[in-house]
């Protein structure tokens, strides 16, 4: 698990109270479309990355059954949280190794380096190459 620190950032919070986060229809979509549809390369090692407050205000119940699903079918799992008031349970279990593929982060800003960390492992890219 990585736990960056920075200020506090509480935009994905003021999104969810406006709307809510339907986080297992991201992943119904990410693994029947993005990676289950005609544009899915075989040979190609697939990477879905969940960015989240650790909340699903929308069939939450649904969930980490489509995250299992999602595993099943050979998609390696990162759960990101943004937010002090994290959901560990769930973004632990989404992700394919709590170990690797958990982020903690404490504002949206620390996105671009969890991108940049998820490459360097997942593609043996270095940063210098993203420049």
């Amino acid at each position: 698990m990585s736990k960056l620190d920075n200020d506090d950032d509480d935009e994905i919070t003021r999104e969810r109270k406006r709307r809510g986060f339907a986080l297992q229809a991201a992943l119904i979509e990410m693994r029947t479309v993005v990676f289950g549809g005609p544009g899915d390369r075989p040979n190609v090692t697939n990477v879905g990355v969940l960015v989240s407050d650790g909340h699903s205000t929308v069939d939450g119940y649904r969930t980490l059954p489509e995250a299992e699903l999602a595993k099943a079918d050979n998609i390696t799992m990162l759960a990101v949280i943004v937010n002090a008031d994290h959901n560990l349970h769930d973004m632990t279990l989404i992700s394919s190794d709590p170990r690797t593929d958990l982020y903690l982060l404490t504002a949206s800003s620390q996105l671009d380096m969890v991108i940049k960390q998820a490459l360097d492992r997942l593609c043996n890219v270095t940063s210098t190459d993203l420049n």
